[in-house]
C-alpha cells in the first residue's frame, strides 16, 4: 500500500481541479442569469469618455481648472509652493480633496451595497447626486460668476465618475496617456513579432485592447469638439449659464440606464422624464 503522504498528494491536483471547475460553472451560470442591462459596458466605456471630454472643455473655459485630471492640479500646487506664491492654494486644495473624496465614497458604498439585496445598483443612486452637484456649481457661477471654487462641485462629482469607470468598465476614461501607451506599446511588438515571425506561422493580430484604446480616445475627443461646436452654434444665454447641469444630466441618465434592464421600470421612466425636462428647461430658461 502506497504511503498515506503520496495518496494526498495525487489528491491535492484533483481538488484543485474540481474547485476551478465549480468557479468556472458559477461564471458561466452568473453570466446566463445576469441580465444584459440598456446600456452595455463597452458603451458605457465609450459613453463615459465622451462626457468626459465634454466636461473638461467646460470646466477649462470656466475655471481655467481641470476638474477630472488632478495631475494638472497637483504640478500647479506643487509649482506654487516651491515658487513661494500662495494664491489659489486653498482652491487647489480642496479640488483635490473634493475629488478623493467623491472617488472614496461610491467605491465605499458599492462595496457596502455588494453584500446586500441593491447589489449593482451604486451607479443609480449616485446618478441623482452627480446631477446635483453639476447643477449646483450652475447655481454657484450665476451668483458669483468671477468665482472659481465652484469647481469643487464639480470635481467631487468627476471624482464619483471616475470611480465608476474604474469599477465597472476596468478602465480609465478620463485620461488619454495610458491609452496612447497601450496602443503605442502594441504596435511596437506587432511589429518586432512580425519582423521575427517563421514565414509559415499563421498571421498576426493586434491585442483587443489596442481598438479598445482608439475607441476611447476617439470618444474623449469627439466629446470635445462636440462641446466646442454647441458653444459657437448655441448663443442661448440659458444653454450657456446651465452648461454643467446639462453634462450632469447625460451623466445621471448614462448611469441609472448601466444598471436598468427595463425601459419601463419606474426608476427608469423618472430619469429619462426628468433628464427631458432638464436639458429642455436649461436650453429655453
Amino acid at each position: 500500500m502506497p504511503p498515506k503522504r503520496r495518496a494526498s498528494s495525487r489528491q491535492a491536483p484533483t481538488k484543485r481541479l474540481k474547485q476551478l471547475t465549480t468557479a468556472k460553472r458559477q461564471e458561466r451560470q452568473d453570466k446566463i442569469t445576469t441580465p444584459d442591462t440598456i446600456i452595455s459596458t463597452s458603451n458605457l466605456s465609450l459613453s463615459l469618455a465622451f462626457l468626459a471630454g465634454w466636461a473638461d472643455v467646460t470646466s477649462v473655459k470656466t475655471f481655467k481648472m481641470y476638474s477630472s485630471m488632478m495631475t494638472g492640479n497637483w504640478i500647479t500646487l506643487t509649482t506654487r509652493v516651491a515658487s513661494q506664491d500662495y494664491t489659489d492654494i486653498s482652491l487647489l486644495v480642496a479640488t483635490l480633496a473634493m475629488f478623493s473624496l467623491g472617488f472614496a465614497i461610491f467605491r465605499f458604498v458599492d462595496n457596502y451595497l455588494q453584500q446586500g439585496v441593491a447589489k449593482g445598483k451604486a451607479c443609480s443612486w449616485f446618478a441623482f447626486l452627480v446631477f446635483g452637484l453639476m447643477y449646483a456649481a450652475d447655481y454657484l457661477i450665476l451668483k458669483d460668476s468671477t468665482s472659481r471654487w465652484p469647481i469643487v462641485f464639480v470635481a467631487m462629482a468627476s471624482g464619483i465618475i471616475n470611480a465608476v469607470s474604474s469599477s465597472r468598465c476596468h478602465l480609465v476614461t478620463n485620461m488619454m496617456t495610458g491609452h496612447v501607451m497601450t496602443i503605442s506599446s502594441n504596435v511596437a511588438d506587432y511589429a518586432f513579432e512580425r519582423k521575427m515571425l517563421n514565414a509559415n506561422a499563421p498571421p498576426l493580430k493586434l491585442k483587443q485592447n489596442t481598438y479598445v484604446s482608439i475607441k476611447i480616445i476617439g470618444s474623449f475627443c469627439s466629446g470635445a469638439a462636440m462641446k466646442i461646436w454647441l458653444s459657437s452654434v448655441l448663443v442661448n444665454k440659458a444653454a450657456a449659464v446651465w452648461k454643467f447641469g446639462q453634462v450632469g444630466t447625460m451623466y445621471m441618465l448614462l448611469l441609472v440606464l448601466s444598471e436598468t434592464t427595463n425601459m419601463s421600470s419606474t426608476l427608469c421612466s423618472c430619469t429619462v422624464l426628468l433628464s427631458a425636462v432638464s436639458l429642455i428647461g436649461s436650453c429655453s430658461m
